[in-house]
C-alpha cells in the first residue's frame, strides 16, 4: 500500500465515522430532541469519537511504517547472510584455531541480526 493510499483510506474511514455519527444524532435529535445537558453530552461522545478515529488512523500508519521498514530490514539481512557465507568460505585457509573463531565471529553477528529481525515481527504483530 503506498503513502497516498493509506491516507485516502485514513481520510475515508474518518469520513465514514464522521457521517455515521450524523446520522445517529439526526435520529436521536428527531425521536426525543434535546436539551442542553443532552447536548454537551452528545458533542463530549462526538469528540471522543473523533479521538478514538484519529488514534485508529495514527496506530494504522505506525504499523504500515513499521512494516516497510521490516521489509528493507529483510533485504538487507538477506545481503548480510550472503556476505556471511562469502566470509566463512573465504576463512578456509586460515589455521584451524582461526578458522573457528572467525566462523564464531560471523555467526554471532549474524544470529544478533537475526534476533533482532525476529523481535521486529513479534512487536509488529502485536501491535506496538
Amino acid at each position: 500500500m503506498m503513502k497516498d493510499e493509506l491516507e485516502t483510506a485514513c481520510e475515508s474511514f474518518k469520513k465514514a465515522v464522521k457521517k455515521q455519527i450524523a446520522k445517529l444524532v439526526k435520529r436521536r435529535q428527531q425521536k426525543h430532541g434535546f436539551n442542553l445537558d443532552e447536548e454537551r453530552r452528545v458533542n463530549e461522545l462526538i469528540r471522543e469519537c473523533n479521538r478514538c478515529t484519529n488514534h485508529a488512523n495514527y496506530a494504522l500508519k505506525t504499523l504500515h511504517a513499521k512494516r516497510i521498514s521490516l521489509g528493507f530490514a529483510l533485504e538487507a539481512f538477506e545481503q548480510s547472510t550472503d556476505d556471511c557465507i562469502k566470509r566463512i568460505k573465504s576463512t578456509k585457509s586460515l589455521k584451524q584455531v582461526d578458522f573457528m573463531q572467525q566462523q564464531r565471529h560471523i555467526l554471532r553477528y549474524w544470529f544478533g541480526i537475526f534476533l533482532r529481525l525476529r523481535d521486529g515481527f513479534v512487536l509488529l504483530e502485536s501491535g506496538e
